[in-house]
């Protein structure tokens, strides 16, 4: 539906419940659109369309009903300051003034002015100013998402759910925060200018599912106790901060989790045996672009839940450990269980995680992440061959393994990745013929394999003649489109089947001399070899010899 909300909707008396969300909306609503909804106890409103709905009514309007549940979101307020008609809502129990254009302070009152208010979400709008130090005992949820807020965490001690991300926080995350903040199940601190260390002590909150500290400012160690504290953490998100130290007694006993974020940080030595060992409902393990070392360590192998594994932009080195072809998600993707999030976020503002697929960095929301499906050791010193057993990830979405030091052939069994949609082996050694068989992954709609020394004519079904130029650069041995090299006529007899002939030649050939030889040796020894054993025979066999010979010379003296 869309088009303009009439104004005779002010004249349902008896309207109760009023859903005015998933149409595409504009014009204005108005004092007039409530007349006479006195009865108006749930209002909610938004509109598809950008910026063409417009909340307009009285800076002074006392509205005539009294609502507990009031959802408006993406319909601008008239008025950029913070709506006062609000005051006159005493049993709101759900507020959502999301994408409204807001520009102003949050008031003081607002804090305390419905004594019932539990969920609260502001979020995306340009609100500024400090938050008070206490509110009302019956706020549960907060949700105050990019906006310019500033000053320190505050400890509201009975909210379980707190979202500060992508404003002006600062300052040190308080050190009895666990004792503080026990209700906590949801904390999001994301993309502030918090500083400082890491908390030690979080023995109050047996209850905390969720910590993203991502994109601060905050350094020194994860601390071991940490996940022993938080026997219910499940998802750990401290990338881009300036963390460093070893991992190996941090992680020991972050059994429960199903995602861990590190990237971007400064730490260091092998990656923990333990992640595999311990963490067996990992989901998500990402340690990108930090200074890890050493090979990748076979427990990982383990993780049968793991469905994004993403260690590049570090100094690892060794092979690539066939059994990871083994990680059952990647293979089958069922996809994340995620259904211990849904008690506690709200819909419209879920947990995210950020994802370089396709060359381009994403944000990934919670209702998208369970379909996420990522394989990249990208950028690293990794050797030996490509794994044959990778192509048993039939349900990998993403596969990056540029920038290393990999040889031998592409798998010829890659085909099979019919739900790949990203791969990049640019940037190492790799050789031989384009397998054919990469044409039949017609998810395929990113493909990077240059700089390396592949040969022959590119594959010429489906999608590859499309790809870009770029995909195949530094491989002066191909040919064909979308290079502007022409392949000889030779190529387009079935190359494949031309090179797979001439390996056959090659080796019938070599067989043949090796057998002649050996048949030779071996009719050589049984004949003379039986001579030298044998007295009786060997005097025979000359006698014979004698007895042709006179034969012979008398046949041609007569």
């Amino acid at each position: 539906m869309n088009g303009t909300i009439p104004e005779s909707i002010g004249q349902l008396r008896e309207l109760e419940f009023l859903d005015l969300t998933g149409c595409s909306w504009e014009g204005f609503i108005s004092e007039n659109h409530f007349q006479n909804t006195s009865r108006l106890d749930q209002f909610f409103l938004s509109s598809e369309a950008s910026n063409s709905l417009v909340f307009n009514v009285s800076h002074d309007w006392i509205p005539i009903f009294n609502l507990t549940n009031l959802y408006i979101m993406d319909c601008k307020l008239m008025d950029t300051a913070f709506p006062v008609w609000l005051k006159s809502q005493k049993f709101l129990e759900y507020l959502t003034l999301k994408r409204g254009g807001i520009s102003d302070t949050i008031p003081h009152w607002f804090w305390r002015f419905a004594p019932f208010l539990m969920d609260v979400n502001l979020s995306h709008n340009q609100l500024r100013g400090n938050l008070p130090k206490s509110v009302s005992s019956h706020l549960q949820h907060v949700i105050l998402t990019n906006n310019s807020l500033v000053g320190s965490l505050p400890l509201w001690p009975n909210v379980t759910q707190l979202s500060l991300a992508n404003n002006k926080f600062s300052g040190p995350i308080p050190l009895n925060i666990g004792h503080e903040m026990s209700e906590l199940v949801f904390l999001d601190l994301s993309r502030n200018y918090f500083s400082g260390i890491i908390p030690r002590d979080w023995t109050g909150l047996q209850d905390l599912k969720v910590i993203d500290f991502s994109n601060n400012n905050l350094s020194g160690e994860i601390p071991s106790s940490m996940c022993s504290q938080l026997p219910s953490l499940k998802w750990l998100r401290l990338s881009n901060n300036n963390l460093s130290g070893n991992l190996e007694s941090s992680l020991q006993t972050c059994r429960n989790l199903s995602a861990l974020d590190l990237t971007g940080n400064n730490f260091s030595g092998t990656i923990p045996d333990c992640i595999g060992e311990n963490l067996h409902t990992l989901s998500y393990l990402i340690l990108k672009a930090n200074k890890f070392t050493g090979n990748i360590p076979h427990q990982l192998c383990d993780l049968s839940s793991l469905q994004v594994l993403d260690l590049s932009q570090n100094n690892i080195s060794g092979s690539i450990p066939a059994c990871l072809g083994g990680l059952k998600q990647m293979a089958t993707g069922d996809g994340l269980r995620i259904g211990w999030m849904m008690d506690f976020w709200f819909p419209d503002d879920p947990m995210h995680i950020d994802l370089n697929v396709k060359g381009v960095v994403y944000e990934y929301i919670a209702n998208i992440i369970k379909l996420i499906k990522k394989f990249d050791l990208s950028s690293n010193n990794l050797s030996g061959e490509i794994p044959e057993e990778l192509k048993n990830l039939m349900a990998l979405g993403s596969l990056n393994l540029s920038h290393n030091h990999l040889t031998g052939k592409i798998p010829e069994g890659i085909g099979s990745l019919h739900e790949l949609e990203a791969l990049d082996l640019s940037s190492n050694h790799l050789w031989g013929l384009i397998p054919s068989s990469m044409t039949s992954m017609t998810s395929l709609s990113k493909l990077n394999l240059s700089f390396n020394n592949f040969s022959g004519p590119i594959p010429s079904a489906n999608q590859f003649p499309t790809f870009d130029p770029t995909s195949f650069e530094g491989n002066s041995g191909l040919c064909g489109p979308p290079l502007p090299t022409r392949c000889s006529s030779a190529f387009y007899n079935d190359p494949a089947a031309k090179v797979e002939e001439d390996e056959e030649d090659k080796y019938g050939k070599l067989w043949f001399y090796a057998s002649t030889a050996l048949g030779f040796i071996v009719g050589f020894w049984v004949v003379f070899g039986s001579l030298v054993i044998k007295r009786s025979w060997r005097h025979a066999y000359f006698q014979f010899l004698d007895n042709m010979k006179d034969k012979l010379c008398f046949c041609f003296w007569k």
